[in-house]
């Protein structure tokens, strides 16, 4: 696949800017945030915000693309992990864990509720990552013949409450795609951060932690974010794609990812910053 997120998934992702490095975030878990019906986190204290981190984090995430004949020269991509449009190709979704932020870089690993302030996250509530984005790709009608470019789509993260079962219980941040660009195997999405959970996301900025929602709706955009993936091979070949069951005219392909979101404060104005929550730094292992 690909591209993906890596989505992702998140993703993936250096949480844009270009210069910048790396700034500390947070995230309040509490139900005044989430909602009324949230289960109490097992943090490691009496409060509800975690201690700071640098990177979301995620291995084996499933990432599908799918490739569908266009103009001349050209296939279409979609990359998503939506069920009901995988559904539409006839091709299986992804399990729960193939959809899962996993690690909150450096609390987790190691996984120590009691050293780690990471308020319950991995044992009472957890992430997900749910990505949809489209693009194109060169294509002869037999064989595809030039990298893929991305221009369109979303990547979202979600919270997670365990005690209502496993899913996506409340969206908390929102990426609206703005570009790529692929250098060998190495594939960055760019992203503006267009929505964050009021209260949610606190990201450093002068050297204390403000609301991320403080940060989106600008035009230009104050908060942005870049994944960085791995596509192996960048051009997919007949051996490492499928003919998708309900649309014999489409493709595609999937592969597991392992990455980071990794926010990084914008040149122009730290505030910013990474807060999305994600500077999408995304890289890592693809199995095509």
């Amino acid at each position: 696949m690909n591209t993906k997120l890596k989505i992702a998934a998140a993703i993936a992702a250096t949480l844009v800017s270009g210069l910048a490095s790396a700034a500390p975030i947070q995230m309040r878990i509490d139900t005044g945030v989430i909602g009324p019906n949230f289960g109490s986190g097992a943090g490691s204290d009496a409060g509800t915000i975690t201690g700071n981190f640098e990177a979301f984090g995620f291995n084996d995430f499933r990432a599908f693309s799918i490739y569908t004949p266009g103009a001349p020269g050209t296939a279409t991509i979609r990359d998503t992990n939506i069920t009901g449009v995988l559904a539409g190709f006839g091709i299986a979704a992804p399990t729960y864990t193939e959809t899962s932020i996993g690690n909150l870089s450096p609390l987790t690993p190691p996984h120590s509720m009691l050293a780690r302030d990471t308020e319950g996250f991995s044992n009472s509530w957890g992430l997900v990552a749910q990505y949809d984005l489209n693009g194109t790709i060169g294509f002869d009608g037999t064989n595809f013949t030039s990298p893929p470019s991305f221009s369109t789509g979303s990547y979202d993260i979600w919270f997670d409450d365990y005690s209502n079962g496993l899913g996506m219980d409340t969206r908390v941040i929102g990426l609206t795609l703005t570009g790529s660009a692929l250098t060998l195997a190495n594939l960055d999405l760019f992203f503006d951060v267009t929505f964050a959970l009021p209260g949610f996301l606190l990201v450093e900025q002068g050297g204390s932690f403000v609301d991320a929602s403080t940060l989106v709706g600008f035009n230009p955009a104050k908060l942005t974010a870049r994944l960085d993936t791995n596509i192996d091979p960048p051009i997919p070949g007949a051996f490492n794609t499928l003919t998708a069951t309900n649309d014999p005219n489409s493709r595609y392909r999937t592969t597991q990812l392992d990455g980071t979101i990794r926010p990084v404060p914008e040149p122009t104005s730290i505030a910013l910053l990474g807060i999305g929550l994600l500077g999408f730094a995304a890289s890592r292992r693809k199995t095509a």
